[in-house]
């Protein structure tokens, strides 16, 4: 199982906007996106565009999914970036496995990918000093987000208190793996977002 790191090395692909024809891309290092594979070019092309400029093109233009990281003030402008291209069905958004998900929805043909799942929870149990938010009745079945012990003070030195989330809806981006039902594992309060 091959899982994103922290740190994606990633060669980018930015397509003008004027000139469809017209590609450049380059190697750099980045925190704040993540790219499907076959949203990637092998070819590398000499760059020296601002990495931030070249996040929010790539974000912009749906050649790319905010990934979190732990600069909160730039996550905000990325996904305020990512929700007009996934508005405007641009890039990645036209295709269904890059979607938004619903919580309700079968995710098994997701397993094993950087999935944006949207729900309502309906519970918050702790068990073996992990938290568990259940978004369904089976929670052998249903989704779930697991956030291991060590990283519940991630979230209590922010003001976020899971445990309380019954009833929230929320939208959580990570790694989508099977344990029980499908779940994903959250370290930090960036991959969240409250909708209610």
């Amino acid at each position: 199982m091959i899982k994103i790191e922290s740190v994606v090395f990633i060669i980018f692909i930015l397509f003008s906007l004027l000139k469809a024809e017209k590609v450049s891309a380059c190697e750099i290092e980045s925190k704040n996106i993540w790219q499907p594979p076959e949203y990637i070019k092998i070819k590398k092309l000499n760059c020296n565009e601002d990495i931030y400029k070249l996040e929010e093109e790539l974000i912009l233009n749906g050649f790319a999914i905010v990934y979190p990281s732990h600069d909160e003030i730039r996550q905000v402008k990325l996904l305020t970036l990512e929700k007009i291209a996934r508005n405007r069905n641009l890039g990645i958004w036209s295709e269904d496995k890059y979607k938004i998900k619903s919580a309700k929805d079968n995710l098994q043909q997701y397993m094993e990918s950087f999935q944006i799942v949207k729900g309502k929870i309906l519970k918050a149990t702790l068990k073996k000093g992990n938290l568990y938010l259940n978004f369904g009745n089976n929670w052998r079945n249903d989704f779930t987000i697991r956030i291991e012990q060590k990283y519940i003070k991630n979230f209590q030195n922010k003001g976020f208190y899971p445990r309380k989330w019954q009833d929230r809806e929320v939208i959580v981006r990570g790694w989508l793996e099977k344990y029980n039902g499908a779940m994903i594992t959250v370290t930090s309060p960036v991959q969240i977002q409250l909708l209610n």
